[in-house]
């Protein structure tokens, strides 16, 4: 069997760009979970960034599913998205499926 999280982590630190780094987390899901919708949203000066299809979305910490994970730094399984009242079609994925939502903190970030 491969070795996929070290072919994915190599593949993570010789990311070029943002849009890059996104990309190969998108590609990395789908190989080793299956995952097929995958959005990646970065913290930067108190605000959700997404980097999608070459376009760089800038959210409020208070929009979305997204948003309200952030801003608790709190991971959050929703069941259905689209029938949650923090849904929000900007940056959350449209999906009736279960979605894992996890912020990823650096070490010492509180």
């Amino acid at each position: 069997m491969k070795n996929y999280f070290f072919e994915a982590h190599i593949d993570f630190c010789n990311s070029s760009s943002y849009f890059d780094f996104t990309n190969k987390i998108t590609q990395w899901a789908e190989t080793i979970f299956g995952f097929k919708n995958v959005k990646i949203a970065f913290c930067r000066d108190n605000k959700l960034v997404l980097f999608e299809k070459s376009v760089i979305k800038e959210f409020d910490y208070d929009i979305g599913i997204f948003g309200l994970c952030a801003k608790n730094k709190t991971p959050m399984i929703i069941s259905n998205n689209r029938f949650s009242k923090y849904f929000n079609g900007s940056i959350d994925i449209n999906t009736l499926l279960p979605v894992i939502n996890l912020p990823l903190l650096a070490p010492g970030k509180k």
